[in-house]
């Protein structure tokens, strides 16, 4: 699966062209989903070079009398493997209900419109729909237990980054669930919190373990005690190493915007 660390040359495009990160954000713009909000773009807002592609990208489009059939015709041009990976993964993101569903029309039109492996596309697809499944923890009293699972994660090394804040804000749970999660921790530490989502059901499980890992992705920076942690509840959960893996495989497509990092 292409999510590597290939560099897109952006700062020698052709006259015209937009640069990677801008073509990025204009298909995210005319083949998104109207209002979504994107964890992966959300994170990255306040970020001049983020923020100044994502501008030229909407002066770009509102100049195409017809943007998506421009960028039919660009898309495999101006990015590369990589990058087109990671506008799979977050095409899917934005298309994904509050099940996490994504309709199979829908993933085979843009896993056509992309051109990704069918292999690859498959196991994106499916942890694009097991992060976003927020009614996979279908009792209230359950997200205090998700939500400290995360701070934990969190807090593992320091204080939540800007990155990880946004990420829980953008979680959406119900009212009152992160302050208990907060306070769940603050009680029990780590250790407790593991011992109290072992009563979760086997869907909340899969749901807090899949977020689990794309917290850990969604700054870019992990650390081995973040993945340790992320073992230790996969154990707890039995869920295996192999699918742990697949997992971080397929997640790390959605927040790797490293692939679109000027070349020196």
């Amino acid at each position: 699966m292409a999510c590597g660390q290939e560099s897109a040359n952006v700062s020698n495009t052709k006259e015209g062209q937009l640069s990677a990160l801008s073509t990025f954000c204009a298909a995210i713009q005319v083949y998104g989903n109207p209002g979504a909000s994107l964890v992966s773009l959300e994170i990255n807002r306040g970020n001049q070079s983020f923020d100044e592609a994502d501008k030229a990208a909407a002066e770009w489009v509102a100049n195409q009398s017809d943007a998506a059939a421009t960028l039919n015709g660009v898309l495999h041009e101006w990015l590369n493997s990589e990058q087109l990976t990671c506008l799979f993964a977050n095409l899917l993101a934005a298309h994904a209900s509050d099940d996490g569903k994504i309709g199979s029309d829908e993933g085979d039109r843009i896993r056509e419109l992309i051109g990704v492996d069918r292999g690859d596309a498959k196991m994106v697809f499916e942890a694009v729909e097991t992060v976003f499944n927020k009614e996979s923890v279908e009792d209230d009293d359950d997200w205090p237990i998700v939500l400290a699972g995360l701070l934990a994660l969190g807090k593992v090394d320091q204080e939540l980054s800007p990155a990880e804040e946004t990420y829980l804000r953008l979680m959406d749970a119900p009212v009152g669930a992160l302050d208990k999660a907060r306070e769940m921790l603050a009680t029990s530490g780590p250790d407790g919190v593991l011992e109290e989502a072992r009563r979760l059901p086997s869907r909340a499980k899969r749901f807090l373990t899949s977020n689990l890992v794309a917290l850990m992705l969604a700054d870019g920076q992990w650390s081995g005690s973040e993945q340790e942690l992320v073992e230790q509840f996969g154990k707890k959960f039995f869920i295996t190493t192999r699918e742990i893996e697949n997992l971080v495989k397929a997640t790390y497509c959605l927040f790797n915007f490293s692939v679109f990092a000027e070349s020196d």
